[in-house]
């Protein structure tokens, strides 16, 4: 071969080398590029997103199944013009949660994840629906519920061309605004009002109006967690997630308690640890016993049940739940 010819040889194929390194390169340079905008994007929306669900449901379960409302009340008894410290706070998180909620899906990597939208329409059809929760406590339409996020999860810059980046108005300047500025004569302010002294008035979960619609919103935030989660490869809670329950849900995992029986004035419930332990069974009994209207207790070991026969004068759902927390304890 002459010597020219090999000359071209190694040009062409030092071209080739040259182009196929730069092709690689370039690509190389994309990826990059859209892993940085992936992570861009993760902590302008989906990070805060998902602490607002997070806070969210916790603050509904601890309400729900914890006694949360019990021990403020004992704390702090006192009467605010607006609302007291935990309504206020709990209305907070609701509405911080709907600003992130429009955010994320708005700008989010989450704006085409069927899934993840149907658990959001979801929670946002719980909110705003009147055929299955008849309570107007709780209740926000779809505009209200995106005035509010809109109101509270602010704008405040760009951080290029597409990418807003929002901002949390603070809790004290929530109810700063809440007082002064929101157009009391507006249908939204009569709902806050109503979600506000649904907390007020109630002493106890089982007077909480518009705890069905809570309860729905819990369960359907913890799967909407749990979904987002999977596909992020990250948690922001280090604990198990439970699904709030108006039956309750305290300490099942250790009692496995079921309630088999129950009408006014006596319930009947199975625990298998009664069967397992002599001693469980004796201080489960002595701590029922100590419940106010109880009148007769009869346990079934072999069975592994317990009998309670108690004051008519009590509301079932009331003592039902006294039953749970007090096994809940006892456990």
């Amino acid at each position: 071969m002459e010597p020219g010819a090999i000359g071209i040889i190694l040009s062409i194929l030092s071209a080739t080398a040259t182009a196929g390194w730069t092709v690689w390169t370039w690509n190389e340079q994309q990826s990059a590029e859209k892993e940085r905008q992936r992570d861009q994007v993760e902590a302008l929306y989906v990070n805060p997103f998902l602490i607002a669900c997070e806070v969210l449901q916790k603050r509904l379960y601890g309400i729900i199944n914890e006694n949360e409302l019990e021990f403020f009340k004992q704390e702090c008894p006192e009467v605010y013009d607006l609302g007291s410290p935990e309504a206020i706070e709990l209305l907070y998180v609701i509405v911080i949660y709907f600003g992130w909620a429009k955010a994320v899906y708005r700008y989010g990597p989450y704006i085409s994840d069927r899934q993840a939208i149907e658990l959001n329409q979801k929670i946002s059809n719980t909110f705003s629906n009147f055929r299955d929760f008849s309570s107007q406590a709780f209740y926000f339409s779809s505009s209200e519920q995106r005035s509010l996020g809109l109101a509270f999860v602010r704008s405040v810059r760009r951080v290029d061309s597409i990418h807003p980046e929002f901002k949390t108005v603070s809790l004290y300047k929530f109810a700063e605004e809440l007082s002064n500025d929101i157009n009391r004569c507006s249908p939204l302010y009569q709902n806050i009002c109503k979600t506000i002294n649904a907390i007020d008035c109630a002493n106890h979960i089982n007077e909480l109006e518009g705890r069905e619609r809570l309860v729905a919103v819990q369960n359907y935030l913890v799967d909407l967690l749990n979904y987002i989660e999977s596909k992020e490869g990250f948690s922001v809670s280090s604990q198990v997630r439970q699904k709030a329950s108006l039956g309750g849900s305290i300490s099942q995992s250790n009692t496995d308690l079921e309630f088999v029986h129950d009408i006014d004035g006596r319930v009947r419930l199975r625990i298998p640890q009664l069967c397992q332990d002599k001693s469980y069974a004796e201080y489960l009994l002595s701590r029922l016993q100590s419940l106010t209207g109880v009148q007769a207790i009869k346990i079934n070991s072999a069975a592994a049940s317990i009998t309670i026969n108690y004051s008519l004068a009590i509301p079932k759902t009331e003592f039902k739940q006294k039953i749970i927390e007090m096994i809940g304890q006892a456990g």
